[in-house]
Protein backbone atom coordinates (compact mmCIF):
# COMPACT_ATOMS: atom_id res chain seq x y z
CA UNK A 1 0.00 0.00 0.00
CA UNK A 2 1.41 3.34 -0.72
CA UNK A 3 1.97 6.03 1.67
CA UNK A 4 -1.19 7.93 3.64
CA UNK A 5 -2.30 10.75 1.81
CA UNK A 6 -2.53 13.39 4.28
CA UNK A 7 -4.45 16.11 2.13
CA UNK A 8 -7.99 15.93 3.55
CA UNK A 9 -10.02 15.35 0.32
CA UNK A 10 -13.51 17.45 -0.46
CA UNK A 11 -15.90 14.35 0.24
CA UNK A 12 -17.50 15.85 3.28
CA UNK A 13 -20.99 14.33 4.09
CA UNK A 14 -23.69 17.29 5.10
CA UNK A 15 -26.68 16.71 7.31
CA UNK A 16 -29.74 18.81 7.79
CA UNK A 17 -30.76 19.20 11.60
CA UNK A 18 -34.06 20.14 12.45
CA UNK A 19 -34.05 23.90 14.40
CA UNK A 20 -34.28 22.85 18.16
CA UNK A 21 -36.09 24.91 21.01
CA UNK A 22 -33.49 26.22 23.82
CA UNK A 23 -33.92 24.42 26.71
CA UNK A 24 -32.05 23.96 30.10
CA UNK A 25 -30.15 20.83 30.61
CA UNK A 26 -28.69 19.93 33.48
CA UNK A 27 -24.94 17.89 33.61
CA UNK A 28 -24.29 15.95 36.52
CA UNK A 29 -20.48 15.44 37.06
CA UNK A 30 -19.53 12.18 38.88
CA UNK A 31 -17.47 12.75 42.12
CA UNK A 32 -14.24 12.05 41.62
CA UNK A 33 -14.41 8.70 43.70
CA UNK A 34 -17.93 7.78 41.40
CA UNK A 35 -18.68 3.80 42.32
CA UNK A 36 -19.77 1.56 39.90
CA UNK A 37 -22.92 1.76 40.62
CA UNK A 38 -23.37 5.58 39.17
CA UNK A 39 -26.12 5.99 36.44
CA UNK A 40 -24.76 5.26 32.99
CA UNK A 41 -21.46 3.40 34.08
CA UNK A 42 -20.05 0.97 33.02
CA UNK A 43 -19.49 -2.59 35.50
CA UNK A 44 -16.63 -4.24 34.10
CA UNK A 45 -16.88 -8.28 34.83
CA UNK A 46 -14.69 -11.70 34.62
CA UNK A 47 -15.17 -12.40 31.37
CA UNK A 48 -17.59 -15.63 31.72
CA UNK A 49 -19.47 -17.51 28.98
CA UNK A 50 -22.66 -17.12 28.66
CA UNK A 51 -23.84 -18.59 25.19
CA UNK A 52 -22.52 -21.47 23.45
CA UNK A 53 -25.61 -22.99 20.77
CA UNK A 54 -22.86 -26.14 19.88
CA UNK A 55 -23.56 -26.75 23.19
CA UNK A 56 -26.90 -25.76 24.11
CA UNK A 57 -25.64 -22.86 26.51
CA UNK A 58 -27.54 -20.04 27.24
CA UNK A 59 -29.81 -20.49 23.72
CA UNK A 60 -30.60 -22.89 20.96
CA UNK A 61 -28.80 -22.26 17.26
CA UNK A 62 -30.88 -19.56 15.42
CA UNK A 63 -32.31 -20.93 12.05
CA UNK A 64 -31.90 -19.16 8.51
CA UNK A 65 -33.30 -15.61 8.95
CA UNK A 66 -34.76 -16.33 12.55
CA UNK A 67 -34.24 -15.29 16.02
CA UNK A 68 -32.81 -16.56 18.85
CA UNK A 69 -32.90 -15.32 22.80
CA UNK A 70 -30.51 -15.53 25.13
CA UNK A 71 -31.59 -15.81 28.98
CA UNK A 72 -29.00 -13.69 30.16
CA UNK A 73 -30.21 -12.22 33.71
CA UNK A 74 -30.83 -15.70 35.48
CA UNK A 75 -27.47 -17.09 35.99
CA UNK A 76 -25.07 -14.00 35.28
CA UNK A 77 -25.61 -12.15 38.83
CA UNK A 78 -26.48 -8.49 36.95
CA UNK A 79 -28.69 -6.16 38.20
CA UNK A 80 -31.67 -6.29 36.26
CA UNK A 81 -33.97 -3.86 37.65
CA UNK A 82 -31.11 -1.38 37.01
CA UNK A 83 -29.24 -2.36 33.68
CA UNK A 84 -29.61 -1.15 30.33
CA UNK A 85 -27.32 -3.54 28.51
CA UNK A 86 -25.30 -5.86 28.31
CA UNK A 87 -21.38 -6.41 26.99
CA UNK A 88 -21.20 -9.63 24.80
CA UNK A 89 -18.06 -10.64 22.55
CA UNK A 90 -20.48 -12.31 20.50
CA UNK A 91 -18.68 -15.10 17.85
CA UNK A 92 -20.59 -16.68 14.53
CA UNK A 93 -19.00 -20.14 14.16
CA UNK A 94 -19.60 -22.68 11.15
CA UNK A 95 -21.86 -20.20 9.22
CA UNK A 96 -23.61 -22.36 6.74
CA UNK A 97 -24.37 -19.15 4.33
CA UNK A 98 -23.03 -15.65 4.44
CA UNK A 99 -24.93 -13.16 6.87
CA UNK A 100 -25.00 -11.00 9.64
CA UNK A 101 -26.10 -11.22 13.35
CA UNK A 102 -28.43 -7.90 15.21
CA UNK A 103 -29.08 -8.49 18.36
CA UNK A 104 -32.10 -6.22 20.06
CA UNK A 105 -34.28 -6.08 22.76
CA UNK A 106 -37.09 -8.93 22.78
CA UNK A 107 -40.13 -7.41 22.25
CA UNK A 108 -39.06 -4.57 20.20
CA UNK A 109 -38.77 -4.02 16.42
CA UNK A 110 -35.45 -5.69 15.16
CA UNK A 111 -33.60 -2.48 13.98
CA UNK A 112 -32.42 -2.75 10.19
CA UNK A 113 -28.68 -2.81 11.45
CA UNK A 114 -25.84 -5.76 12.10
CA UNK A 115 -23.60 -6.34 14.73
CA UNK A 116 -21.51 -8.66 13.00
CA UNK A 117 -20.80 -10.21 9.32
CA UNK A 118 -19.46 -13.36 8.65
CA UNK A 119 -19.32 -15.66 5.19
CA UNK A 120 -20.00 -19.37 4.74
CA UNK A 121 -17.58 -21.79 5.97
CA UNK A 122 -18.56 -25.27 7.66
CA UNK A 123 -15.26 -25.18 10.32
CA UNK A 124 -14.90 -23.76 13.24
CA UNK A 125 -11.80 -22.21 12.03
CA UNK A 126 -14.13 -19.80 10.55
CA UNK A 127 -15.16 -18.03 13.12
CA UNK A 128 -15.95 -14.22 13.94
CA UNK A 129 -16.02 -12.35 16.60
CA UNK A 130 -17.27 -8.23 17.88
CA UNK A 131 -17.95 -6.67 20.96
CA UNK A 132 -21.63 -6.19 21.02
CA UNK A 133 -23.55 -3.75 23.17
CA UNK A 134 -26.60 -5.78 23.56
CA UNK A 135 -30.15 -4.09 25.02
CA UNK A 136 -31.98 -6.45 27.18
CA UNK A 137 -35.13 -7.17 28.59
CA UNK A 138 -36.53 -6.68 32.34
CA UNK A 139 -36.06 -10.53 32.55
CA UNK A 140 -32.43 -10.11 31.21
CA UNK A 141 -33.15 -11.07 27.91
CA UNK A 142 -31.66 -10.07 24.34
CA UNK A 143 -32.81 -11.44 21.35
CA UNK A 144 -30.14 -12.13 18.25
CA UNK A 145 -31.25 -12.56 14.54
CA UNK A 146 -29.81 -14.97 11.91
CA UNK A 147 -29.56 -12.88 8.81
CA UNK A 148 -28.06 -15.49 6.43
CA UNK A 149 -29.46 -18.21 4.60
CA UNK A 150 -28.74 -21.19 6.85
CA UNK A 151 -27.71 -22.02 10.23
CA UNK A 152 -24.72 -20.32 12.08
CA UNK A 153 -24.00 -21.52 15.94
CA UNK A 154 -23.15 -18.50 18.35
CA UNK A 155 -20.46 -17.88 20.42
CA UNK A 156 -21.00 -15.46 23.85
CA UNK A 157 -18.39 -14.07 26.76
CA UNK A 158 -19.93 -11.53 29.35
CA UNK A 159 -17.64 -8.91 29.62
CA UNK A 160 -19.86 -6.69 31.39
CA UNK A 161 -22.84 -4.31 31.48
CA UNK A 162 -24.57 -0.70 31.60
CA UNK A 163 -26.10 0.57 34.43
CA UNK A 164 -29.10 2.45 33.62
CA UNK A 165 -28.69 6.30 32.95
CA UNK A 166 -31.07 9.01 34.37
CA UNK A 167 -33.13 11.80 32.61
CA UNK A 168 -30.44 14.01 33.68
CA UNK A 169 -26.68 13.90 31.29
CA UNK A 170 -24.23 12.63 33.45
CA UNK A 171 -20.75 13.25 32.57
CA UNK A 172 -19.21 9.81 31.05
CA UNK A 173 -22.49 8.38 31.49
CA UNK A 174 -23.64 6.09 28.63
CA UNK A 175 -27.20 6.15 26.77
CA UNK A 176 -28.35 3.04 24.87
CA UNK A 177 -30.47 4.08 21.69
CA UNK A 178 -32.40 2.28 19.25
CA UNK A 179 -30.03 1.97 16.46
CA UNK A 180 -30.16 4.07 13.58
CA UNK A 181 -28.46 4.14 10.50
CA UNK A 182 -26.94 7.57 9.79
CA UNK A 183 -24.75 6.24 6.54
CA UNK A 184 -25.15 3.85 3.74
CA UNK A 185 -23.30 4.90 0.49
CA UNK A 186 -24.69 2.12 -1.11
CA UNK A 187 -27.77 3.63 -1.55
CA UNK A 188 -26.13 7.35 -1.12
CA UNK A 189 -27.77 7.91 2.45
CA UNK A 190 -25.02 10.25 3.92
CA UNK A 191 -22.94 10.45 1.35
CA UNK A 192 -21.17 8.47 -1.36
CA UNK A 193 -18.62 5.18 -1.83
CA UNK A 194 -15.61 6.62 -0.42
CA UNK A 195 -12.58 7.00 -2.74
CA UNK A 196 -8.47 5.37 -1.67
CA UNK A 197 -7.04 6.78 0.55
CA UNK A 198 -9.56 9.98 0.81
CA UNK A 199 -11.36 10.74 4.21
CA UNK A 200 -15.20 12.15 4.73
CA UNK A 201 -16.99 14.05 7.78
CA UNK A 202 -20.30 12.51 8.91
CA UNK A 203 -22.25 15.00 10.98
CA UNK A 204 -23.39 12.68 13.72
CA UNK A 205 -24.76 15.36 16.86
CA UNK A 206 -28.50 15.44 16.32
CA UNK A 207 -29.13 12.73 14.59
CA UNK A 208 -30.39 9.14 15.50
CA UNK A 209 -31.32 9.90 19.26
CA UNK A 210 -27.59 11.85 19.71
CA UNK A 211 -28.35 15.03 21.65
CA UNK A 212 -27.07 18.12 20.00
CA UNK A 213 -25.05 18.88 22.66
CA UNK A 214 -22.88 17.33 25.87
CA UNK A 215 -22.15 14.88 24.19
CA UNK A 216 -18.40 13.42 23.93
CA UNK A 217 -18.58 10.43 22.11
CA UNK A 218 -20.80 7.79 20.47
CA UNK A 219 -21.31 3.92 20.00
CA UNK A 220 -21.24 3.11 16.28
CA UNK A 221 -21.20 -0.17 14.31
CA UNK A 222 -19.26 0.54 11.11
CA UNK A 223 -19.30 -1.92 8.61
CA UNK A 224 -16.85 -1.62 5.38
CA UNK A 225 -18.40 -3.65 2.08
CA UNK A 226 -17.28 -4.78 -1.10
CA UNK A 227 -13.92 -2.96 -0.86
CA UNK A 228 -12.19 -2.86 -4.23
CA UNK A 229 -8.77 -3.18 -2.41
CA UNK A 230 -7.07 -4.68 0.92
CA UNK A 231 -7.13 -1.75 3.51
CA UNK A 232 -8.33 -0.13 7.02
CA UNK A 233 -10.56 2.27 7.99
CA UNK A 234 -9.88 4.70 10.71
CA UNK A 235 -12.48 6.63 12.53
CA UNK A 236 -11.37 9.48 14.44
CA UNK A 237 -12.86 13.37 15.56
CA UNK A 238 -13.84 15.19 13.10
CA UNK A 239 -11.21 18.55 14.05
CA UNK A 240 -7.92 16.40 14.95
CA UNK A 241 -5.14 14.83 12.08
CA UNK A 242 -5.70 11.30 10.44
CA UNK A 243 -4.23 9.13 13.89
CA UNK A 244 -1.75 6.46 13.28
CA UNK A 245 -4.73 3.90 13.90
CA UNK A 246 -7.26 1.51 12.41
CA UNK A 247 -10.59 1.22 13.23
CA UNK A 248 -11.53 -2.11 11.00
CA UNK A 249 -9.37 -3.84 8.66
CA UNK A 250 -10.57 -5.67 5.11
CA UNK A 251 -9.14 -7.61 2.32
CA UNK A 252 -10.57 -6.55 -1.54
CA UNK A 253 -13.61 -8.31 -2.81
CA UNK A 254 -16.19 -6.66 -4.77
CA UNK A 255 -19.63 -8.48 -3.65
CA UNK A 256 -22.00 -7.60 -0.50
CA UNK A 257 -20.43 -11.17 1.05
CA UNK A 258 -16.98 -9.53 1.75
CA UNK A 259 -17.89 -7.17 4.58
CA UNK A 260 -16.50 -6.32 7.48
CA UNK A 261 -18.35 -5.10 11.14
CA UNK A 262 -16.57 -3.64 13.97
CA UNK A 263 -18.02 -1.97 16.96
CA UNK A 264 -16.61 1.76 17.15
CA UNK A 265 -16.87 3.88 20.41
CA UNK A 266 -15.88 7.55 18.66
CA UNK A 267 -14.69 10.66 20.11
CA UNK A 268 -16.81 13.56 18.47
CA UNK A 269 -15.09 16.58 17.28
CA UNK A 270 -15.99 20.25 18.53
CA UNK A 271 -18.14 20.37 15.36
CA UNK A 272 -20.36 17.32 16.27
CA UNK A 273 -18.79 15.22 13.62
CA UNK A 274 -16.42 12.33 13.25
CA UNK A 275 -14.29 11.63 10.45
CA UNK A 276 -13.76 8.09 8.20
CA UNK A 277 -10.69 7.26 6.61
CA UNK A 278 -10.08 5.06 3.96
CA UNK A 279 -6.51 3.47 3.91
CA UNK A 280 -6.64 1.60 0.84
CA UNK A 281 -6.11 2.48 -2.93
CA UNK A 282 -9.85 1.52 -4.12
CA UNK A 283 -12.98 2.16 -3.31
CA UNK A 284 -15.13 1.25 -0.70
CA UNK A 285 -19.12 1.54 0.55
CA UNK A 286 -19.31 2.10 4.37
CA UNK A 287 -22.27 1.82 6.80
CA UNK A 288 -22.38 3.48 9.73
CA UNK A 289 -24.78 2.98 12.34
CA UNK A 290 -25.08 4.62 15.65
CA UNK A 291 -26.20 2.18 19.07
CA UNK A 292 -25.46 5.07 22.38
CA UNK A 293 -23.92 8.11 23.25
CA UNK A 294 -21.73 8.96 26.26
CA UNK A 295 -22.04 12.24 28.87
CA UNK A 296 -19.27 15.17 28.57
CA UNK A 297 -16.17 13.64 29.06
CA UNK A 298 -15.47 12.49 32.72
CA UNK A 299 -12.19 11.97 34.18
CA UNK A 300 -14.47 10.30 37.27
CA UNK A 301 -13.09 6.77 36.20
CA UNK A 302 -15.12 3.41 37.80
CA UNK A 303 -16.96 3.12 34.80
CA UNK A 304 -17.45 6.63 33.60
CA UNK A 305 -15.71 7.16 29.53
CA UNK A 306 -13.19 9.45 29.13
CA UNK A 307 -12.99 9.21 25.16
CA UNK A 308 -10.14 10.30 23.34
CA UNK A 309 -8.52 10.62 19.75
CA UNK A 310 -6.83 7.09 19.18
CA UNK A 311 -3.48 6.26 20.55
CA UNK A 312 -1.24 3.57 19.40
CA UNK A 313 -0.07 1.28 22.41
CA UNK A 314 1.31 -1.60 21.04
CA UNK A 315 2.53 -2.68 17.67
CA UNK A 316 4.93 -6.12 17.69
CA UNK A 317 5.55 -5.03 14.17
CA UNK A 318 8.38 -2.26 14.88
CA UNK A 319 10.64 -1.18 17.61
CA UNK A 320 13.61 -2.55 17.82
CA UNK A 321 13.06 -6.45 17.90
CA UNK A 322 9.54 -6.68 16.09
CA UNK A 323 8.39 -10.27 16.76
CA UNK A 324 5.55 -12.29 15.73
CA UNK A 325 3.58 -13.34 19.76
CA UNK A 326 4.44 -16.77 19.68
CA UNK A 327 2.07 -19.91 20.25
CA UNK A 328 0.69 -19.13 24.42
CA UNK A 329 2.98 -16.09 24.66
CA UNK A 330 2.03 -12.76 26.47
CA UNK A 331 2.54 -9.33 25.76
CA UNK A 332 1.67 -6.23 28.46
CA UNK A 333 1.26 -2.54 27.78
CA UNK A 334 0.42 -0.32 29.51
CA UNK A 335 -2.58 2.19 29.11
CA UNK A 336 -1.16 4.99 31.14
CA UNK A 337 -0.74 8.03 28.72
CA UNK A 338 -0.32 11.83 29.24
CA UNK A 339 -4.34 12.20 28.69
CA UNK A 340 -5.20 8.82 31.32
CA UNK A 341 -7.28 10.08 34.14
CA UNK A 342 -4.99 8.94 37.28
CA UNK A 343 -7.80 6.68 38.55
CA UNK A 344 -9.04 4.88 35.32
CA UNK A 345 -9.97 1.21 36.11
CA UNK A 346 -10.70 0.19 32.46
CA UNK A 347 -9.78 1.33 29.12
CA UNK A 348 -11.60 0.94 25.52
CA UNK A 349 -9.11 -0.48 23.13
CA UNK A 350 -9.34 -1.42 19.57
CA UNK A 351 -7.01 -4.84 19.11
CA UNK A 352 -5.79 -5.94 15.60
CA UNK A 353 -4.26 -9.23 14.90
CA UNK A 354 -2.65 -9.88 11.52
CA UNK A 355 0.02 -11.93 10.01
CA UNK A 356 -1.42 -15.27 11.84
CA UNK A 357 0.23 -18.22 10.67
CA UNK A 358 -2.63 -21.09 11.67
CA UNK A 359 -6.39 -20.06 13.00
CA UNK A 360 -6.50 -19.12 17.05
CA UNK A 361 -7.65 -16.45 19.24
CA UNK A 362 -6.09 -13.60 21.62
CA UNK A 363 -7.47 -12.51 24.72
CA UNK A 364 -6.70 -9.24 26.84
CA UNK A 365 -7.82 -8.77 30.24
CA UNK A 366 -6.14 -7.20 33.64
CA UNK A 367 -2.41 -7.75 33.96
CA UNK A 368 -1.63 -9.52 37.16
CA UNK A 369 -4.73 -11.64 36.88
CA UNK A 370 -5.45 -14.95 35.16
CA UNK A 371 -5.87 -15.60 31.71
CA UNK A 372 -9.97 -16.20 31.58
CA UNK A 373 -11.17 -18.65 29.43
CA UNK A 374 -12.57 -16.32 27.02
CA UNK A 375 -11.22 -15.12 23.53
CA UNK A 376 -11.61 -11.21 22.65
CA UNK A 377 -10.71 -11.35 19.08
CA UNK A 378 -10.88 -14.57 16.44
CA UNK A 379 -8.78 -15.14 13.67
CA UNK A 380 -7.95 -17.64 10.41
CA UNK A 381 -4.69 -18.20 8.88
CA UNK A 382 -3.82 -15.10 6.93
CA UNK A 383 -6.28 -12.86 8.03
CA UNK A 384 -5.87 -9.25 9.23
CA UNK A 385 -9.04 -8.51 11.99
CA UNK A 386 -9.77 -6.12 14.51
CA UNK A 387 -12.46 -5.78 17.62
CA UNK A 388 -13.15 -3.45 19.94
CA UNK A 389 -12.29 -4.76 23.63
CA UNK A 390 -13.31 -3.42 26.63
CA UNK A 391 -11.01 -4.78 29.27
CA UNK A 392 -10.05 -3.62 32.98
CA UNK A 393 -6.55 -2.75 34.07
CA UNK A 394 -4.19 -2.87 36.62
CA UNK A 395 -3.68 -0.22 39.50
CA UNK A 396 -0.28 0.84 37.24
CA UNK A 397 -2.54 0.99 33.90
CA UNK A 398 -1.30 -2.09 32.04
CA UNK A 399 -3.14 -5.04 30.62
CA UNK A 400 -1.97 -8.65 29.27
CA UNK A 401 -2.46 -9.92 25.45
CA UNK A 402 -2.43 -13.51 25.21
CA UNK A 403 -1.81 -16.01 22.18
CA UNK A 404 -3.98 -19.11 21.82
CA UNK A 405 -1.26 -22.42 21.27
CA UNK A 406 -2.49 -22.63 18.10
CA UNK A 407 -0.41 -19.90 15.88
CA UNK A 408 1.80 -17.17 16.47
CA UNK A 409 0.61 -13.37 15.26
CA UNK A 410 1.32 -9.70 15.27
CA UNK A 411 -0.89 -7.79 17.38
CA UNK A 412 -1.79 -4.39 17.07
CA UNK A 413 -3.69 -2.19 20.39
CA UNK A 414 -4.89 1.21 19.65
CA UNK A 415 -6.51 3.14 23.07
CA UNK A 416 -9.68 4.82 22.40
CA UNK A 417 -11.12 5.87 26.05
CA UNK A 418 -10.12 4.82 29.68
CA UNK A 419 -13.62 4.30 32.47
Amino acid sequence: MSPRLRTRLATAVTATLATAIAVPILIVAAPANAATTWPGSLVTVTPTRVLDTRINVGASTPPAQGTTVLRIGATSGIPLANTSAVVLNLTATQPESAGYLTAFAPGTARPITSNLNFVAGASAQNSVSNLVVAPIDSLGQTAIYNGSGGRVDLVGDLVGYYLKPTDQIVAGAFTPLTPTRLLDTRIHLGGSQLDGEAEMSLVVSGRGGVPSTHVSAVLLSVTVTAPEADGYLTVFPGTSGVPDSSSLNFVAGATAQNSVANTVVAQLGSNGQIDLFNGSLGRTHVVVDVLGWYGPASGAGNGLLTPMAPQRLLDTRTGATPQKLPPGGTVTTTAKTPTTPGNASGAVLNVTVTNPTAAGYITVYAAGTSAPPTSSVNFRAGQTVANLVKVPIDSNGQLTVRMSETASADVVVDLYGTF
